[in-house]
């Protein structure tokens, strides 16, 4: 839920401020947008693959149970 809530609003995430780069003003905006780019980036991959991850240990749970029925 809490992953959800950073992805769905990337101000939260990405609002920081250094006040010696204000003076560098374009390229600090760049450099935020490419590291909040990037982290979302990296949280949507960890995200899907937890999910895939979890799919796959429940397939995995399910074969071995079909397994060691009976009939």
């Amino acid at each position: 839920m809490l992953l959800f809530y950073h992805l769905s609003s990337p101000s939260l995430t990405c609002h920081f401020s250094l006040p010696i780069m204000s003076l560098f003003f374009p390229v600090y905006d760049f450099l935020k947008a490419s590291i909040c780019s990037v982290f979302l980036e990296f949280m949507f991959v960890i995200s899907i693959t937890s999910i895939v991850g979890f799919l796959f240990s429940i397939c995995d749970k399910l074969d071995a149970y079909d397994v060691y029925t009976p009939g």
